[in-house]
Parts: C-alpha cells; sequence; structure tokens
C-alpha cells in the first residue's frame, strides 16, 4: 500500500471517529433516573425536601402525557437503611383526594409497596400532608426497598372539579438504586467530565495523524 494511500485511510478514519466518539460518550455513563441519596422522616411535615433537587417525575391526569399535570413526585433513598422515601404534592390550585385512602400508593414491579390504609403495610410508613377531613395538602411515605433497577408507579387521586387520578407517565417508569454510583447526594450534583472520558480517544488519533505525518516526510525525503 503506498503512503498517500495509508493518508487517505487514516484521514478519513480519524475524522469519522472523532464525532462518532463525542455521539457516544455521554451514552456511556447514561443510567435510568435516580433518587436523591439523603434521608426523610415521614411526618407530615414537607420542610426538609427540596422540591428542585429532590423532584422525580410529573404525575399526570389517568397517567397519560398528553393530559395535565395534576401533581409531582419527589423521591429519596438511604443506603445506610435501603430506605426509599417519597413525597407526592397536587399542583397549585388542587388538593388530593382522602376519599379512598388506598389509591395513594407506590407499587415496585406492580407489588404495592406502601399505601395510605391504615395501618400501612408492614415495614411502610405513611402520613398524610395538611388532612382535613376528605382532602390533603399532599402526602409522605416510605418502604424498604434493595438496590437495583424497579418499574415505578406512583398514582393518587385529586381533586379537581371532581376527582381525577393522578399517575407517573403509563404508571410505568424507571426507578434505578445504586448506591456506589450516585448522581445525586444529598444537596451535590456531579456532571460527567467528558473531556475526561474523551481524552484517550482524542490521544490516539492526534497519534495516528503524527505517525502518518511523519512517514509521508520521511519519504519525500528518501525520494
Amino acid at each position: 500500500m503506498s503512503i498517500r494511500r495509508m493518508v487517505q485511510i487514516f484521514g478519513i478514519g480519524a475524522v469519522t471517529a472523532l464525532p462518532l466518539i463525542l455521539i457516544l460518550a455521554p451514552g456511556v455513563v447514561a443510567s435510568p433516573p435516580q433518587p436523591t441519596y439523603d434521608t426523610a422522616t415521614v411526618d407530615g411535615d414537607l420542610s426538609e425536601w427540596d422540591l428542585t433537587e429532590d423532584f422525580f417525575a410529573n404525575m399526570y391526569r389517568a397517567a397519560k402525557p398528553e393530559k395535565l399535570v395534576e401533581s409531582k413526585l419527589y423521591l429519596r433513598y438511604d443506603c445506610s437503611t435501603h430506605t426509599l422515601y417519597a413525597l407526592v404534592l397536587p399542583v397549585e390550585n388542587l388538593v388530593i383526594q382522602t376519599t379512598h385512602l388506598d389509591n395513594s400508593y407506590i407499587k415496585i414491579d406492580n407489588s404495592k409497596l406502601v399505601d395510605g390504609s391504615s395501618p400501612p403495610p408492614p415495614g411502610s410508613v405513611f402520613q398524610w400532608i395538611n388532612k382535613v377531613e376528605n382532602t390533603a395538602l399532599g402526602w409522605e411515605a416510605s418502604g424498604s426497598l434493595g438496590e437495583g433497577s424497579y418499574a415505578l408507579n406512583v398514582h393518587t387521586d385529586v381533586r379537581n372539579e371532581e376527582t381525577q387520578t393522578s399517575a407517573v407517565v403509563e404508571r410505568n417508569i424507571d426507578l434505578l438504586i445504586n448506591c456506589y454510583a450516585p448522581p445525586k447526594v444529598g444537596r451535590e450534583v456531579y456532571s460527567v467530565n467528558k473531556l475526561a472520558v474523551l481524552a484517550p480517544w482524542i490521544g490516539l488519533i492526534a497519534a495516528i495523524i503524527l505517525i502518518t505525518t511523519m512517514a509521508v516526510r520521511h519519504q519525500r525525503i528518501r525520494s
């Protein structure tokens, strides 16, 4: 193979590889949504929750994303006790409907972890926020859950002129719990250093170009 042909091959390869690496590199570290890794107290007091950092998902009427967002889900996970904590709040001007207590619940892989019935399932805690008669301003809950990947379904009833169901999209969203590599720990959010991920590949491409250039120059000197 001639030097000129080698230059063409290496050049095309380098130009093609770099954008491909840039596209694929972020996907190497992508993961399903994780909760904030922190603890909470299920006592009906939401002051300890950070409604920005702990936000996990919107909850839609009838679980349909094309319909209204009528409540919001916030999650935390305590790695030391293997406990999942949840906060559900209605959007502004709405309230939670508590007529059917067990309609406010958390399901993991289609099995109920906790609900608003009294008492809640063993190992779980549930507390309404400012419950008055058949309405409340939200609810907190917790339940024992090990690390792993799960299908999460959180559901509640809201009062919007009349009772409406409100749940995460299609009653099935991803939940990943990984205490060894959490993206959010307490209030700190750790982002991926893309330059560090790409540096070895950029170096390889640079080395190929340098070696090819030196070979071409050597060939020209000899001729």
